[in-house]
């Protein structure tokens, strides 16, 4: 159902614009030099303004509701309501003028105003410049400028950077504009190269790119420009017609839509014509040609010929201006010498009626004292209505016989830019889901349409089943509105038949089918899918822990479930949603959790392992013992794998880390030892045993240093020099056991003590033999290094005190004879002569250091 609907013609809507808002926005005009005309009492009163210039191209704009004037302009000037020159109003081309007046203001439409669409606080003001300018190259120049009235205290002002902005040039002086029929305005021009060129304005831009009309048509750089108050009619003058010297008018067909002008009609053959004004009922046409006529010509056959041979000469009219003013009249400048004063305009009081019927008043109104006219009248205020009025509508469309798609028509197919809310363009959408769909466009002349289309479609909807179960189901919805009889029938893929009702209860997982008839011819087959809800449950926590302590259950289960009960192994249970629980026992539990929903339930497991708490204890196989001696440490009541490491401290500032088992340790100091055997579990608290061993030092046995005894001498004295404690006891290698004893012999003699503790330290003591010589058999003089000398003293005696040898050949003769104690001995030379090998004869007198004398004779071999 729609909410509003809308009707009439761009037409209608147009003219009837044209009556209220011209009213409003050209309700005072500001014109000539100092003119002014208020029309808000409906009879002009003649004021003073601030205008300036040559006097041709001029503009004015009123509030469109209050109808106070706003501010003026003749293109190049700009004045408030107050007549003050507005801070940023000069200068608005920025072209310096050849003449005494500015480039804009001998331009027969040299400025005109546009209100801005879509912002009702700002102008177009456009400027074009004059054919004085041409000398210079600035003549038909078209430049715009922005004027917001929020500026300047609400005075207004021109927004800097939009000031004298370059639109086209090659113009002629003629520039009027029109409502479009698409939120658009065309500023219309003549080129100087029989173009007339229409300028598009809409809600961000003016174009600068015109729409072109070749109208063929030789024109001059003066004269006018009107557009008919309706819009379809366009009329130029200055046109050179016939190839004759005067410049005559023309009349043109426009498209508001496409901004062409088309199908040409000459006018005023005869006479040159300078302005051009239609009549508010777009009927007649009105040329001031030259400078002296007044001509009227009918358009109501629309035909050329009949158009032209309506020419009717109704009264007298200068260089001048036609405009509508806002109580329906036609004011002009009548000609100056059938007037009798230039401070008067004349009037068309009934300009709708054909002929002298339209009443023409020469002496209409006065203007004040230095004030004129010129030939200027401002400028039209093109006349619509861009406030976007947004036309909404609401309309509901439902499906019947369970089809897969609805055709949504916008409700004006004749307007453009559709926007759809998926982003789909067009007039026309197809959509196949329910919900709310809207369609943007615009329609002539600027309205902003809403249309919100509801859309319901049959349902059949499903509810899945669980996984590992058969409570799924499925049940048809009709569409809103629809009281169709239907007849359903479900059946398996097989084709067995398992419901004649609306709903399918009770399936498990997989596809089906539905059969919907009904009276009315509708038959439709759907395939429907019940698919398979998997919600799974699920938990962390620790799957070793030790007895007794808390084991934390983190639920990560799916946010399905609702409850969840919780199965410890052990007979307990739990519901919370995380719980901690604590094993009494040691052993393995398989934890259980199960989590429930409006629909589905599930079971996960975890299996969790519990590590004893030992005793523990520690034993050793001696507690006093001496240094150097081995302890051995052993650990009790350690009986499965939970141990994951020992680490020992022995109390000497030594330790290490272990395997369970036995452990042997040797000590290097004496003192009260404290052990230390730390356990360390994978998941139990770490247990530490302690023990102590008192270890006793060592006894010192000092025996001295190694000495020596001569045979057949004193006997030496071997005593324990330390000195040893109380208790305390000896044993000598030769069995004696007192704290010394004597020797005659030399050799090795070994003390063993033991102290009160029971600790035995052993010393040895090496008694060698001195005052000796030992005499060799043979020797080997080939200078090997090997026993090369018979008998040397240093290496086969000791404590030689005097000494003499005599060596003898067979012959008894003495070949070697010395009584050096450390000699060398003989070399087996006699006189520097090597002896030869054989058995030769010694004698030995020796002298000990003990005072006793031997002698010694025997032989010895000399080998070779």
């Amino acid at each position: 159902m729609s909410v509003l609907y809308r009707s009439g013609l761009f037409t209608t809507l147009l003219c009837l614009a044209f009556i209220t808002l011209c009213a409003q926005q050209e309700n005072k005009w500001a014109f000539g030099n100092h003119a002014g005309l208020d029309f808000s009492s409906g009879t002009p009163v003649a004021f003073q303004t601030a205008m300036q210039g040559f006097g041709e191209g001029e503009a004015s704009v009123c509030d469109p509701v209050t109808g106070q004037l706003l501010f003026y302009t003749e293109g190049s000037f700009v004045w408030d309501r107050n007549h003050n020159l507005m801070p940023n109003g000069s200068d608005l081309t920025g072209l310096a003028s050849v003449t005494s007046y500015s480039v804009t203001s001998s331009a027969s439409q040299g400025a005109l105003i546009i209100p801005m669409p879509g912002n009702t606080q700002q102008y177009y003001v456009f400027s074009l410049t004059s054919m004085e300018q041409n000398g210079v190259g600035n003549a038909g120049k078209l430049y715009y400028s922005i004027v917001d009235m929020s500026l300047n205290g609400g005075m207004g002002d021109v927004v800097p950077n939009k000031k004298g902005v370059f639109v086209d040039g090659g113009l002629s002086e003629r520039m009027t504009a029109v409502a479009g029929d698409r939120c658009n305005i065309w500023v219309i021009t003549c080129s100087v190269d029989a173009q007339i060129r229409a300028y598009e304005i809409n809600f961000t831009v003016v174009d600068p790119v015109p729409v072109t009309s070749p109208v063929g048509m030789a024109q001059l750089f003066t004269g006018n420009l009107a557009i008919s108050p309706n819009g379809k009619k366009l009329a130029a003058t200055k046109c050179n017609v016939y190839g004759q010297g005067l410049d005559g008018a023309m009349l043109f067909d426009f498209d508001v839509t496409t901004g062409l002008a088309s199908n040409p009609i000459n006018l005023l053959p005869a006479y040159g014509g300078y302005s051009v004004c239609f009549s508010p009922d777009n009927s007649k046409l009105y040329v001031a040609g030259g400078f002296q006529h007044l001509f009227q010509y009918n358009l109501a056959s629309g035909n050329a010929a009949a158009i032209q041979a309506s020419e009717t000469n109704i009264g007298a009219a200068s260089m001048t201006d036609l405009k509508i003013a806002p109580n329906g009249k036609i004011y002009f400048k009548a000609n100056d010498y059938l007037a009798g004063s230039p401070n008067y305009l004349a009037a068309l009081n009934t300009p709708n009626l054909p002929g002298t019927a339209a009443g023409y008043t020469a002496n209409a109104v006065m203007l004040l004292p230095g004030t004129s006219a010129l030939g200027s009248l401002p400028n039209i205020v093109p006349v619509f209505s861009f406030s976007k009025d947004t036309l909404h509508s609401m309309h509901y469309r439902s499906d019947v016989c369970f089809s897969n798609s609805i055709l949504l028509e916008a409700t004006n197919t004749n307007g453009w830019s559709y926007t759809w809310s998926n982003g789909d363009t067009g007039s026309l959408l197809v959509v196949n889901t329910p919900g709310l769909y809207t369609v943007r466009y615009y329609t002539s002349p600027c309205s902003y349409n809403i249309d919100s289309f509801e859309t319901f479609f049959p349902s059949v909807l499903t509810k899945n089943s669980c996984r590992q179960q058969a409570n799924g189901s499925a049940w048809v919805i009709p569409a809103q509105g629809d009281t169709t009889g239907y007849t359903y029938t479900w059946t398996d893929t097989a084709g067995n038949v398992l419901s004649v009702s609306d709903t399918l209860p009770d399936v498990a997982p997989g596809n089906y089918k539905l059969l919907i008839t009904s009276a009315g011819g509708c038959n439709t087959k759907l395939d429907i899918s019940i698919g398979e809800d998997v919600y799974e449950t699920s938990f962390t926590a620790d799957t070793l822990a030790c007895q007794g302590k808390a084991v934390a259950f983190q639920n990560n289960s799916d946010p399905y479930f609702t409850g969840f009960r919780w199965y410890f192994g052990d007979g307990s249970n739990s519901v919370q949603v995380s719980p901690e629980h604590g094993f009494g026992n040691a052993g393995s539990y398989r934890v259980m959790l199960v989590g429930t929903g409006t629909h589905c339930t599930d079971t996960s497991y975890r299996q969790i392992v519990i590590d004893s708490i030992y005793q523990l204890s520690l034993t050793k196989d001696n507690n006093r013992i001496c240094m150097g001696n081995t302890i051995r440490f052993e650990p009790r009541g350690i009986a499965d794998s939970t141990v994951q490491q020992l680490s020992w401290s022995f109390g000497d500032q030594t330790g290490f880390a272990a395997q369970p088992g036995p452990v042997s340790h040797a000590y290097d100091r004496p003192g009260v030892m404290p052990v230390t055997l730390t356990v360390m579990f994978r998941t139990c608290p770490e247990q530490v045993l302690q023990d102590t061993v008192i270890v006793f030092a060592m006894p010192y046995v000092n025996l001295g240093a190694d000495s020596s005894l001569c045979l057949h001498g004193s006997p030496l004295v071997l005593t324990e020099l330390n000195g040893q404690p109380v208790g305390s006891t000896y044993r000598w290698s030769t069995g004696e056991t007192g704290n010394s004893i004597t020797v005659r012999q030399p050799g090795t003699y070994t003390l063993s003590v033991t102290s009160p503790d029971d600790c035995t330290t052993s010393e040895v003591l090496e008694v060698r033999k001195d005052c000796y010589i030992d005499i060799p058999n043979a020797f080997t003089p080939n200078d090997d290094g090997i026993n090369d000398y018979f008998f040397p003293r240093q290496l086969l005696s000791a404590g030689v005190t005097g000494f003499s040898m005599k060596v003898f050949n067979r012959w008894g003769q003495v070949v070697f004879d010395t009584d050096k104690t450390d000699g060398r001995g003989w070399d087996g030379r006699f006189n520097g002569a090597e002896q030869p090998q054989g058995v030769y004869l010694y004698k030995i007198d020796v002298v000990l250091k003990n005072a006793r004398m031997e002698n010694y004779t025997g032989n010895v071999t000399l080998l070779r």
